[in-house]
């Protein structure tokens, strides 16, 4: 492990866990702040054996949603000018809206559920907060 692997981690704004970046080790040789690949948030290391917090999950449906929406490559080519929009925690998002987040991209919203969204981008699946 080094800084700026991915690691799995309890973020205290989003939740749940999710994927987050390594953004430095203490003297001891531990993981000491990580950066929430989702909202973005940095805060120290907390592994993800927390209780009372949910684990992201993905569901049959999305699979499902996945298939038959087709892939990211088909989605973008069927992806008009000026119909992206840009992605903010505090927008309310629908399914089936193309979003671009400034870190992954262009994305595409599958579901929506309770306040956190699942978004195809280029390098796959990510569970996004939103305000909706």
């Amino acid at each position: 492990m080094k800084v700026g692997d991915d690691i799995d981690c309890t973020c205290p704004r989003c939740k749940v866990i999710l994927s987050h970046t390594v953004l430095f080790f203490g003297e001891d040789g531990r993981i000491g702040a990580v950066q929430c690949r989702t909202c973005g948030l940095q805060h120290p290391y907390r592994s993800h054996g927390r209780a009372g917090v949910r684990r992201a999950h993905r569901s049959p449906k999305t699979l499902k949603e996945l298939v038959e929406g087709g892939s990211f490559e088909e989605r973008m080519s069927r992806l008009g000018q000026g119909l992206v929009r840009p992605y903010d925690m505090g927008e309310s998002f629908r399914a089936r809206e193309a979003i671009e987040h400034r870190r992954f991209g262009i994305g595409f919203v599958l579901r929506v559920v309770e306040g956190r969204m699942e978004v195809l981008f280029k390098d796959g699946v990510r569970t996004l907060v939103h305000g909706g």
